[in-house]
């Protein structure tokens, strides 16, 4: 994911997807910061939004997931 990223950066597809593979392995602020920038990119692509409901959740911060 990261190298594609140096290729296109805006990318959101790609920085969604990295965001699960980082939840899936417990990296949960990684998590958060990718899709918090696939929000950024595209805020139309729902799923953006719910990694960032999933990983906030993941890290406790209940009120604002």
């Amino acid at each position: 994911y990261t190298m594609s990223l140096k290729e296109d950066p805006s990318n959101y597809l790609v920085y969604c997807n990295r965001s699960i593979s980082y939840f899936l392995m417990g990296e949960y602020d990684n998590s958060y910061y990718d899709a918090k920038s696939t929000v950024e990119i595209n805020s139309q692509w729902w799923k953006g939004y719910f990694r960032v409901s999933k990983a906030l959740f993941a890290l406790k911060r209940f009120m604002e997931s």
